[in-house]
């Protein structure tokens, strides 16, 4: 019971209460037929929720942006950046200097050492996260939706290619006392992600611990009594210690805005996230608040 108040809790907090709908068993495995519903006390399901290929949807707005005029260089290091009198004036790279009056820093796992360059510290963290596919497993459907298992170590797995994806909340994969480590880094009390124990991984055992994970839910997926790894995947993405995202101008450098700090929602939220900061690039505000997310709460040295 506690489980089901938590998913309707959950669910009302992200605004899909209006649309997500309460499925009983039979009614889960009517979208799921992989799963066995004497072992389930039901699902909330989110029928508007859609699935996107990442690659395809990069390629797809890189399309676009050149299309519009936009050129794209790889292989290119960001060596300095220029400030004067607090102004971006230039950039400068490995392939030479740019010059120009603003800068976006969506570099990710690296944005750190591109905020460096301007001598700006924030408390933005890249964790390795992975994932691994199966080979095809008899039964998974093509339109199989996402399946989140929040009272199951937040286990979610997905169609992919005939078989299934894997992963989980990754913060779980690090040990308590690095994340204590780090919550004292930031000036914190307590740890921004508390593991519910030491399950004692190291970083190469990430994607043993999803097979284990995999393996044990067999009673509720038959199918998971035998299965072969197809692929295994790995990751940086940032955390930040309150959990948001990182979205603005910074103060000490005009023309310096910064995009990150995704918590691995990135591709979920990257679209919105990216047209706020295009508003506040052209107009200078945006339709909506972005308060919570101004990059000098995370300032190392502010801790507070």
């Amino acid at each position: 019971a506690n489980g089901l108040a938590a998913l309707h809790t959950n669910i009302a907090a992200k605004g899909f209460s209006d649309e997500a709908q309460w499925l009983d068993p039979k009614a889960v495995q009517a979208h799921v037929p992989i799963i066995d519903p004497a072992q389930i006390q039901g699902g909330l399901w989110w029928p508007h929720a859609i699935r996107l290929d990442a690659p395809r949807a990069v390629e797809s707005i890189a399309g676009r942006f050149m299309a519009a005029g936009g050129k794209i260089e790889t292989g290119v290091r960001v060596t300095g950046i220029d400030v004067v009198d607090g102004q971006i004036t230039g950039v400068q790279t490995s392939a030479g200097a740019i010059a120009t009056k603003c800068v976006v820093n969506a570099a990710g796992a690296w944005s750190g050492q591109i905020n460096a360059l301007i001598g700006l510290a924030l408390a933005m963290i890249p964790l390795q996260v992975a994932r691994f596919v199966t080979e095809p497993l008899a039964g998974v459907p093509e339109d199989m939706p996402l399946l989140i298992f929040n009272d199951y170590y937040g286990v979610y797995l997905r169609e992919c290619a005939g078989g299934l994806l894997f992963g989980t909340d990754n913060h779980l994969m690090h040990g308590p006392q690095l994340m204590r480590q780090i919550g004292a880094a930031f000036g914190l009390t307590t740890a921004p992600f508390e593991p519910p124990e030491n399950i004692g991984l190291l970083p190469d055992d990430l994607h043993r611990y999803h097979e284990w994970l995999a393996a044990a839910m067999h009673p509720i997926f038959p199918v998971l009594r035998q299965f072969t790894v197809k692929a295994r995947h790995s990751g940086l993405p940032v955390r930040t210690p309150d959990n948001r995202h990182l979205l603005g101008q910074v103060q000490n450098a005009n023309g310096y805005y910064l995009i990150g700090g995704d918590n691995e929602v990135g591709l979920t939220h990257g679209p919105g996230l990216a047209r706020l900061l295009a508003e506040l690039i052209v107009s200078g505000q945006t339709a909506s608040d972005i308060s919570a997310y101004r990059p000098e709460r995370l300032l190392i040295n502010n801790r507070r």
